[in-house]
Order: structure tokens, then sequence, then C-alpha cells
């Protein structure tokens, strides 16, 4: 059976390589004197620092996962929730293009729809 935490070759600046299993339901304890690297340890595992190995959760490695599935959302919601991030993200690229054109149409044209050529040449200081 797959381990659902396993960690090899883990390493960050300063701490050595480690390796770790742990299965589903399994309590751990990570104990050490104050500076001995505990803390360096977990914000490798979490992935807040930089850091080289190999770590699955479930049989998957970390980086084919979002964060939501880390986090132990459901993965159907955690695809929602990626897809509506996705289509906020295009409808709001959209709207700016069609404001920064219709924009650019207001200012260079009159209220006949002729161009304006004077707003086309580049501003001169008087003097």
């Amino acid at each position: 059976m797959t381990a659902l935490l396993e960690v090899c070759d883990l390493e960050r600046p300063g701490l050595g390589p480690i390796h770790l299993n742990f299965d589903a339901g399994e309590c751990v304890t990570l104990m050490g004197r104050s500076g001995s690297g505990k803390a360096l340890r977990l914000r490798a595992i979490a992935d807040l620092d930089p850091n080289v190995g190999s770590l699955q959760i479930a049989g998957r490695e970390r980086g084919e996962m979002p964060a939501q599935i880390l986090a132990g959302v459901d993965p159907g919601d955690a695809v929602k929730y990626q897809l509506l991030i996705m289509f906020l993200i295009a409808g709001a690229t959209g709207l700016g293009v069609m404001l920064a054109v219709f924009g650019g149409l207001w200012r260079l044209t009159d209220s006949r729809d002729r161009l304006r050529l004077e707003r086309l040449a580049p501003a001169t200081g008087g003097g």
C-alpha cells in the first residue's frame, strides 16, 4: 500500500536530506532542541521554503496537485473553483480590451465619427 505522505531526499539550505513515510491515521511528533531545524523541516515539507527532493501525497507528486486539493478540498470543487477563476480572468481581460478600444475610438473621433488627426500628432511644447 502507498503511504499517505512520502518524503524522499527532501533537502533545503542548511538541512540535510530527510526520508519520511506516514500512513493514513498515523500520529507523528517532531521533537528536538531549540534551533535544531524542526520548523525548517516542516516548512520544507509544506513547500514554504525553497527545497529539492520528492514529496508524494497519496501517491501523487505535490507539483501535480493544486493547492486546494492539498488543503483537503474535494477535487470536484477544486476544479470548479479553478474554472471560475479562469473565466473571471478571461472576462476581465476582455472587458479591459473593449474599454481600451472604445476609449481610443472616443478620444480619436469627433461627434460625426471623423478621425481627429490633431490627436494623433505628438504634443509639442510651446516656447
